[in-house]
């Protein structure tokens, strides 16, 4: 009679006893197909901010560009997350608005009421009689 190996009694013990049956095995949750629209997001943008979310093997994240969308295959939870988090980051960005007054100061006796809250202020640090707004200025700069 033939002995077996220690390798030989190992394969014989896994097929004997086998892993978990796929009735005792969780059933996996169903993917669900959604498109999230977005207002001031690029959708190639909004596809890299959610692609380290996706880890089904079956999900993805896909532009929409025409329609300014991202469209998400993923489990409910996941697609709660990414929701969340495309609402909290598709904002409007910040604008920056720069005002500037050109101011003339002289030694004619005056005030501007244009500039009349700055007044104070311009005679405290500088010894002119008086100041004049010559013109007003602005623009702004998306942040």
């Amino acid at each position: 009679m033939k002995t077996i190996g220690r390798l030989g009694r190992l394969v014989a013990a896994l097929c004997i006893t086998g892993g978990p049956s796929l009735a005792a095995q969780a059933p996996s949750a169903p993917l669900i197909t959604r498109t999230i629209p977005l207002r001031y997001l690029r959708p190639g943008d909004a596809a890299r901010l959610v692609s380290p979310y996706v880890r089904s093997a079956q999900g993805g994240v896909y532009e929409a560009g025409l329609v300014q969308a991202v469209t998400i295959i993923e489990t409910a939870p996941v697609l709660a997350r990414i929701d969340s988090l495309l609402r909290e980051n598709d904002r409007a960005p910040a604008v920056v608005v720069f005002r500037f007054q050109l101011i003339a100061a002289d030694d004619t006796p005056g005030r501007d009421v244009a500039i009349d809250s700055l007044d104070a202020a311009l005679r405290s640090m500088f010894r002119f009689k008086g100041y004049h707004l010559l013109g007003e200025g602005s623009t702004t700069k998306p942040e």
